[in-house]
């Protein structure tokens, strides 16, 4: 199937931009088939490495959307058009690449791949690194180690095996529209039935719209379903969000984001009497 430079250019947009609302720059390619893992991997603060929240530990800002092509063809042709290589892990900015492409057709691009390196010009433009340098092959073990684990594990997220071993509910997610930036989800926790029974009923849990969830603002179409897969483990709540449709099918988290259950016999409501001299 062959695309216009405007539809690549809408397609690229949509899947690797909109789904995160612009929030991850990171998208990794063969970690797996048919499947690219966007990631806010780098907090792009000065003196910071590359995947410096990968690899520091337990960094709640981390987000992943696991983006499974369903029909690969547009990914196909992606890979063709900037060269990506096969035998490599392989990351792009996908955020430096939408704005170039979304001002420019492909056929006015020079676009070369130079010792892992890839640059996209517009012809006739001045080169920059800044804007130009937009993917790179990964080597650094730790960077590939972290990604492969988060991969696995949030591929494992549901499956029999999970639900096995952890209390859990898989159901709808009843957002709105339009959704706001950040907002308050409140989970019940009598629908684990007698696993929680011993917690108070409700709990809250922080949702940021494009990193806990694909982007209900910029991306999930109206009247589109998204699903929740909420479980309980080492005495916390966790939730993965989940979205498809007939091209791609994405799991979305924040893994290191958890909510604590309140046993019911801790009272709230007594406060303590700071005594000030």
């Amino acid at each position: 199937m062959q695309y216009t430079d405007k539809e690549f250019a809408k397609l690229l947009k949509k899947y690797l931009v909109d789904v995160s609302a612009r929030t991850m720059s990171d998208a990794y390619f063969n970690i797996a088939d048919n499947t690219i893992v966007l990631c806010n991997s780098s907090s792009n603060k000065a003196g910071t490495m590359f995947g410096d929240r990968l690899t520091s530990f337990c960094v709640g800002e981390l987000s992943f959307h696991i983006v499974k092509f369903i029909d690969p063809t547009f990914l196909n042709v992606f890979k063709e058009v900037f060269k990506i290589p096969s035998d490599y892990i392989y990351a792009i900015n996908v955020s430096k690449l939408s704005a170039i492409t979304n001002k420019v057709d492909l056929a006015d691009l020079d676009i070369t791949m130079l010792n892992g390196i890839l640059d996209v010009v517009p012809k006739g433009a001045e080169y920059s690194s800044d804007k130009h340098d937009v993917g790179r092959c990964i080597y650094d073990f730790h960077i590939l180690d972290m990604l492969n684990q988060w991969y696995n594990y949030i591929n494992n997220l549901g499956t029999a095996e999970h639900r096995t071993k952890y209390p859990h509910v898989f159901k709808e997610f009843m957002y709105e529209r339009p959704a706001k930036q950040h907002y308050i989800l409140k989970v019940d926790l009598t629908e684990f039935g007698d696993a929680l029974a011993a917690y108070r009923d409700t709990i809250n849990y922080i949702v940021h719209d494009g990193l806990s969830t694909p982007s209900i603002r910029s991306f999930v179409p109206a009247k589109s379903k998204l699903y929740e897969y909420i479980w309980s483990e080492n005495d916390s709540i966790f939730i993965m969000f989940g979205y498809s449709d007939e091209v791609v099918t994405i799991r979305s988290i924040r893994p290191n984001v958890r909510a604590i259950p309140i046993p019911k016999l801790t009272n709230i409501d007594i406060l303590t009497d700071f005594q000030y001299g």
